[in-house]
């Protein structure tokens, strides 16, 4: 009988603390943080002709992604421990074709028909995994991520190399990545009846000044 008593006390009890620590009130929390580009990101692709040297800016694009955190704090050495234990995921970043705009319009168009706008509206990159390294200042983090990158419809997996720095708010990630456009299926476009060529290679430049919209 006593066996009987014994039992159901222990049970109660290893369901007591179960609910206890996951009503905070343990030393158990998790979180998740919510971030997205905020005005002042730039995301720019330059490249070179037989002309000139040209850059396409992106007027208008979306880079937002998630970090789990295991501490009601959001200061900047929380945000630091979970960025280098592997804690962001969902990161994307999504670019219209039709808002890469530089001085000339006749490249814009040729790029975006080069680039089939009207089948493919978007450039978009999925990160998959990333690791990272000390890089300076303690706010500050050199970035390696791999991922997928699909442009005019076709995907590839790309590694893109950065440098995080973290502030009180968020974070900032800069960094660059040279391409070659026919790894894509993208003709180099044309300017004034093809006696303008573009190289085939560019590179991709970015600055994304990333906030918290939480």
């Amino acid at each position: 009988m006593r066996l009987r008593h014994i039992i159901p006390f222990h049970a109660a009890a290893c369901f007591g603390l179960f609910f206890l620590l996951l009503s905070g009130s343990g030393n158990v929390f998790a979180d998740r943080i919510r971030y997205a580009a905020a005005p002042g990101s730039k995301l720019v692709l330059n490249g070179d002709s037989t002309l000139h040297k040209y850059a396409c800016v992106a007027q208008q694009f979306v880079a937002e992604g998630e970090l789990k955190i295991a501490s009601k704090k959001r200061d900047a050495e929380t945000i630091r421990t979970a960025v280098i234990e592997g804690k962001m995921s969902t990161w994307t970043v999504r670019v219209p074709v039709v808002g890469l705009k530089s001085e000339h319009s006749g490249l814009d168009e040729n790029l975006q028909k080069s680039m089939r706008s009207d089948q493919f509206p978007e450039i978009t990159f999925k990160m998959t995994t990333y690791k990272t390294d000390a890089a300076g200042p303690d706010n500050m983090l050199a970035i390696k991520a791999q991922g997928v990158l699909t442009v005019a419809g076709r995907s590839r997996n790309v590694s893109l190399t950065g440098l995080m720095t973290i502030t009180g708010a968020g974070f900032t990630l800069s960094g660059k990545k040279d391409l070659l456009m026919s790894e894509y299926s993208v003709e180099p476009p044309v300017l004034f009846m093809g006696t303008v060529k573009t190289d085939d290679k560019i590179e991709i430049q970015f600055n994304l000044n990333m906030l918290s919209n939480q």
